[in-house]
């Protein structure tokens, strides 16, 4: 899961090393700093998560359930043998988060060969996944791992056919 890179300011010390000497060691005045500060770290995390939180690999909950709205995945139950039960199960984050990924590439390609492999590699989280045409406008999609029936599910839409493979 990448993150987005925050360079944290420490306004603490940014503001005691700009004490004149007069306050230096007064024990008062820190503490008036340390409250003055205190709200400034507070927006400073408050930045930070809206950030970093609101990307579909960070985002969890209701920040998840925004950014599926918006894509037009809506957290719907799914068939239980997905997951090896019988009726329908609502997905949990992680589940969620790949419905979401599978989502926003079916909304984007142009289903030339090169953004079918990006849309698999993207929703798998895999590197090497190649690709054969066939004729009749078919193609083979090759995955370098096992799928899950979760996974499976999710590239049936885009894909015709697979094989997994181990490198």
């Amino acid at each position: 899961m990448t993150t987005i890179p925050y360079e944290e300011v420490d306004y603490l010390n940014e503001a005691r090393e700009r004490v004149t000497y007069q306050f230096q060691d007064k024990d008062i005045f820190d503490r008036y700093l340390q409250l003055l500060i205190k709200e400034q770290d507070n927006l400073q995390k408050m930045f930070k998560d809206m950030l970093q939180l609101r990307y579909v690999d960070t985002a969890f909950g209701g920040t998840l359930d925004v950014i599926g709205n918006i894509v037009g995945q809506e957290r719907t139950p799914l068939p239980g043998e997905l997951f090896g039960v019988e009726g329908f199960v609502i997905p949990d984050d992680e589940t969620y988060r790949l419905l979401i990924k599978a989502k926003i590439i079916k909304n984007n390609t142009d289903s030339t060969p090169e953004s079918v492999i990006y849309g698999v590699e993207f929703v798998l989280g895999v590197d090497g996944v190649t690709i054969q045409e066939g004729k009749d406008a078919s193609y083979i999609v090759y995955v370098p791992r096992y799928l899950s029936d979760l996974e499976k599910y999710l590239i049936t839409g885009v894909v015709t056919d697979y094989y997994t493979y181990t490198p």
